[in-house]
This record gives structure tokens, sequence and C-alpha cells, in this order.
């Protein structure tokens, strides 16, 4: 027998040598998912965590899908927001236009679209749903954003040739009513447009109001200015 120590045999110990995965399974990890059309989720060894978001993943894919289709209803006015809660009141204006015209031209041009043949330019802002004898309903039509489209419908109260009033029946906010003002001024007439709108759930609903309140005046302002300028056309003609 030889006095000297033995040389380890490297390569039998190679050999043995295990993955450290098969060497301690209770630390292997396999994950094998398969998510079908259900959104169910199958596994073998599965982490408890990620067991939890598997199972909760398709929670909260809905409730964003449900949050984006809230808040574009919101804005387009097709899921009103009235809770009746933390109410607050925002004034509307005061926008003033003074027009060279007289006042039942002015009125006249204000009211032919609920009352009249409207063009078609008009049929794309202004759809009647209901007509009285002075008062109509009706469904305004706003361009908000790339492809968004607010619907508000209100009710509009003629008193000749004085004013216009508008109250509103569903949109964006609880309520806003406001009145297109008509007075002789000079040979002409100044147009004043003045109101208030109301939100709901106190500071939240005052910032959003802040947005719609911005959206609102600058629609009141470029109807404003349709109206000087279709008003002045005609009286030049007469």
């Amino acid at each position: 027998m030889p006095c000297w120590p033995r040389r380890p045999n490297t390569r039998l110990r190679r050999a043995r040598r295990l993955p450290i995965a098969a060497a301690r399974p209770h630390r292997a990890l396999v994950v094998r998912q398969v998510v079908g059309a259900s959104g169910a989720v199958t596994s073998g060894h599965s982490h408890p965590a990620l067991a939890r978001l598997a199972v909760l993943a398709p929670v909260v894919l809905a409730g964003a899908d449900t949050a984006a289709a809230g808040f574009l209803g919101l804005v387009t006015g097709a899921l009103p927001l009235d809770v009746g809660v933390g109410r607050r009141t925002r004034p509307l204006g005061p926008q003033v236009i003074d027009i060279k015209a007289p006042r039942d031209v002015v009125f006249g041009v204000v009211a032919e679209p609920y009352f009249g043949r409207p063009t078609r330019a008009a049929q794309k802002k202004i759809r009647v749903l209901e007509r009285g004898d002075d008062m109509v309903l009706a469904a305004h039509f706003t361009p908000v954003g790339r492809r968004l489209t607010a619907t508000t419908v209100e009710t509009v109260r003629f008193s000749r040739f004085n004013r216009i009033d508008f109250r509103l029946v569903r949109g964006p906010v609880p309520s806003v009513v406001e009145s297109f003002i008509l007075e002789a001024h000079g040979s002409g007439t100044r147009l004043t447009s003045e109101g208030e709108l109301t939100t709901d759930l106190r500071e939240l609903g005052e910032c959003w109001g802040r947005t719609v309140t911005g959206h609102w005046e600058a629609t009141v302002a470029n109807s404003l200015a349709s109206v000087k300028q279709e008003a002045e056309r005609r009286a030049s003609r007469s």
C-alpha cells in the first residue's frame, strides 16, 4: 500500500456535482403559466406573491378600464356626476359684446337654429329634441379634444326680444344656468352672457369645475362672435 495520500478523483467529483436547484429541491422555483381567454392561470410550484398577482391583475385591469370609461363619460357628458354632496357654485362670465344690429335681428340669429331651418353647420352643433311655443329642449355638441365631443342637453327659453335663458338638464356638471341678455345700445345691441355653474365633491369638484368653466366660456365666446358676424351681415343688407 502506498504511503502518500491518494489524489482525489476530480473527474468523479465533477460528475457527482448536481445543479443547485436539483441538489436543493425545496429552493427550486418552477413557474409555468398558461393564460387563456378567460384569464385563468395554471402553475407548477408557484410563488405565493406571483399567484396573488395573477389573481389581482385582471381586477386591476378591469378597474383601470372602468376608470377610463368613467372619465370619458364625465368629459363627454354621457355619465353625469350629480351626488348632491359638497356642492359649490362658480360664476360664468359675464361676457359682453356690442353688435351693430337691432335687437330683433340679433334675437332672430340666436333663435333661428332652434325654431327655424338650421344650416348644415348648425346641425353639427345643435339638435332640437322637443319644441314648444317659447321653449325647446335641445342637445348641444362641442368638440373637447381629439375625437371627443361633449354633449349637453339643455332647456332654452326665449323671451322676445330681451333675453334667452339656458338651463342644463344633462352634462358634465350637476347644474348650469345661463342667460343671454339683449339691451339696446346706441343704434345697435349689447349682448351679455352670464350665469353660474355648480359642482359636487368639494375641492375635487371645484377643480373639475374650473376645467369645465374654461371650455364652456370659450364655447360661448365663439357663439357670441358668430352671432355678431351674422347679425351685422343681415343688418347691412336691410
